[in-house]
C-alpha cells in the first residue's frame, strides 16, 4: 500500500509540475528527478502540508485561474514556488521566514542547497534557453 502511495504523490507531483513549469509531463519524467524534488518538497515543508497541497491541487484541476488561486494562497503559494524553483535550477530554496512559522513553527529549517548533482544536471533552465549546465554535459566539438 506504501509504494501506491508514493506512486500516486509522484504522478500528482508530475502532473502539478507540468502544469507549473509549462513542460510535458513526458519531458519531466524524463529529466528522473521528480522523486527526488517530492522527497526534498516534505523534507522542507512537512508530509502533512505536501498532502494539503497535491490534494487541493487535485480537487482544484491546473488551469491558469486554479492555479494562480493556489500560487497566491499564504499555505500553498510558497511551496508552488520551490517546485518551480526546483525544477529551473535544480536547488531548494528555504521557505519563507512567516510560513515556516505559520505552517512548520516546530520543525528545523531546511537550508538553500542543490538537491543532487542529477539535479543540477537536469535543471530546466538550461533546456528553456538551448545550453548545457556548467561543468555538466559539455556541447563538445565537431
Amino acid at each position: 500500500m506504501r509504494g501506491k502511495q508514493i506512486q500516486d504523490q509522484l504522478k500528482r507531483v508530475d502532473e502539478l509540475s507540468a502544469s507549473l513549469t509549462g513542460f510535458d509531463e513526458i519531458d519531466l519524467a524524463g529529466a528522473g528527478v521528480g522523486q527526488e524534488y517530492l522527497d526534498e518538497l516534505v523534507r522542507g515543508a512537512g508530509k502533512v502540508n505536501v498532502s494539503a497541497l497535491l490534494a487541493e491541487a487535485a480537487s482544484t484541476g491546473s488551469s491558469k485561474p486554479k492555479l494562480r488561486k493556489l500560487y497566491n494562497d499564504n499555505r500553498f503559494g510558497p511551496l508552488l514556488r520551490n517546485i518551480v524553483m526546483m525544477w529551473y535550477t535544480g536547488s531548494w530554496y528555504p521557505l519563507p521566514e512567516g510560513w515556516q512559522n505559520q505552517f512548520r513553527p516546530d520543525e528545523d529549517r531546511v537550508a538553500e542547497h542543490v538537491v543532487s548533482a542529477n539535479a543540477y544536471r537536469e535543471a530546466l533552465w538550461s533546456v528553456a534557453i538551448g545550453a548545457h549546465p556548467r561543468g555538466a554535459m559539455p556541447q563538445g566539438f565537431g
